[in-house]
This record gives C-alpha cells, structure tokens and sequence, in this order.
C-alpha cells in the first residue's frame, strides 16, 4: 500500500522563520531607537593647546566678481584697449592695435596673459623689463579727452615704475605723461594711471614703458581714452624727459613707415581746370 501521510512544504517553515526574524529584530530596534543627526565635532575658537585646543582660522570667503569677457568699455577711442586682438601667435603679421619694442627699439611681439591674473577681459598684455607698449587711438571730437590705464606692478613695487604717456600719433609736438592716481597699489596689486587733457585736435596714441628691474614684468590691462566726462584727475600731466621723447619718435616713425595716418591718396589725380 501506499503510503497516504501528506507532508508539509519546507519552504513554508523556512518563510515563517525569516518572518518571524524580521519582526524581532524591528522590535528591538524601535525599542531602543534613537533619533537620527549629525554631531560634529566641537572646535575651539579662541585658546591654545593648553585651554582646549589650538585656535581655528577663519573661515575662507569667495570672491564673486562680474567681467565683461570682451573687456572693452563703451566709447573707448582706443583701437584695442583690453588687448583682446593684439596678443597673436608669433610669426603672424595682422594689422593690431598694439605694438611691442624691446630694449634695442626693435619691434617684437607682444605677449599676454589671460583669465583671472588680468583686470577685465580675456587678455591682458604683459610688460618685460626693458620693453614698451604703442598703442594707436583717435581723439573726441569736440572738448577734451581722459587717458586711463590700470597695471599690476611685481610686489612691493610703486606704482611709478609704469609711466604711461599720451602723444600725437603724427608726432606735431604733444606728449604728456599719465601719472598714477596713487603712489602705492591696491589690495590686489593694480594701480591707475589717469589723466586729462584739453585742446586736443589730432588722433592720439599712447607709449607705455616702465623702469622694471631686468626679469620683472607688469600686466597692463583697461587702456581707455574717452571724452572728457567731468572728474578731474588727481594729479596733472607732465612732459617727456628728452631721452624718452626721442625714444617714443623712433618707434612712431618705424609705425609710420609702415601703417600711414591720415586720408589716403587718391585713386586717381585729381583733373584740373578745362
């Protein structure tokens, strides 16, 4: 005969145990359960090792700051005064707004610098011991105009070791120096140059060069040249010293030879009376 005794499924015991697992282990944890947070350490603000521990430097605070990615500011009658299409691969030979000349007044190229080590912009260009700047411009046409430009000078350094300067780019006999507002930079290292002048009839360009020990450099950033907008300058302009007038007429005519100012020739002469 067969053996006619039902058997109970196993996996029927072993779901009950698990179950009955669970509901233990839920049991105890609400028992003891405690509510969930977070406890940092404590750290000591003021003291010494002595009182409770060494002190805690305050905590860092960003600086959050809006630029204009293309640099320039409005009205500016300076071809290029943030320097954003001067800075060219070397061996390029476009037409810029900027020009460089080492120590021996030869032409080379000029070089930059970008993102957060400049002032504004993209691109800021960089001034080398020995080297200046001739940067070509127009001039209001009515009343007159400010100059204004913004260097960071190497550390502890003045700000006079720039000496930015404004001048008649056809070379007719005006040159002026731009002082700086302050002798001393400020927190981050930039000093202004500002000044204002009156009377001013031809296209204007600027010279900027610096007495830098050899291997410092400057950045120069946010060359404007604007119509007079009624603020004073702190200090007035002053004269070239001879040898850099002469310095500056050099390197005018090597432009001047090379890019001529003022209307161009006629295409064709001009017919004179029948």
């Amino acid at each position: 005969m067969l053996n006619s005794r039902r058997l109970a499924p196993r996996s029927f015991g072993s779901a009950t145990a698990v179950g009955l697992a669970l509901l233990v282990a839920l049991g105890l944890a609400s028992a003891g359960c405690v509510s969930e947070e977070l406890k940092p350490v404590p750290l000591t603000t003021t003291g010494s090792s002595g009182s409770g521990g060494a002190p805690v430097p305050p905590a860092y605070k960003r600086t959050v700051e809006k630029r204009n990615p293309f640099g320039g500011r409005v009205g500016n009658l300076m071809v290029d005064g943030d320097f954003e299409h001067s800075i060219i691969r070397e061996g390029s030979g476009a037409q810029i707004g900027w020009l460089a000349f080492n120590g021996d007044g030869m032409f080379t190229y000029l070089r930059g610098e970008t993102g957060g080590l400049c002032r504004t912009g993209l691109r800021c260009a960089i001034l080398q011991s020995g080297h200046s700047f001739y940067g070509k411009g127009t001039s209001a046409a009515d009343g007159g105009m400010v100059g204004e430009v913004w260097a960071k000078v190497p550390a502890g350094k003045l700000c006079g070791v720039v000496r930015p300067a404004l001048f008649y780019c056809n070379l007719s006999g005006f040159e002026v120096s731009i002082p700086p507002v302050k002798d001393e930079p400020d927190d981050r290292g930039w000093c202004q140059y500002r000044v204002a002048v009156t009377g001013a009839s031809r296209r204007m360009c600027m010279w900027i060069d610096a007495t830098l020990d050899p291997g410092e450099r400057a950045l120069v950033d946010s060359v404007a040249l604007l119509p007079t907008d009624g603020t004073a300058p702190v200090r007035g302009p002053a004269p070239m010293a001879p040898e850099r007038e002469a310095r500056v007429r050099a390197a005018s005519r090597w432009v001047r030879d090379r890019m001529p100012f003022g209307r161009p020739p006629p295409l064709e002469p001009a017919l004179g009376p029948e």
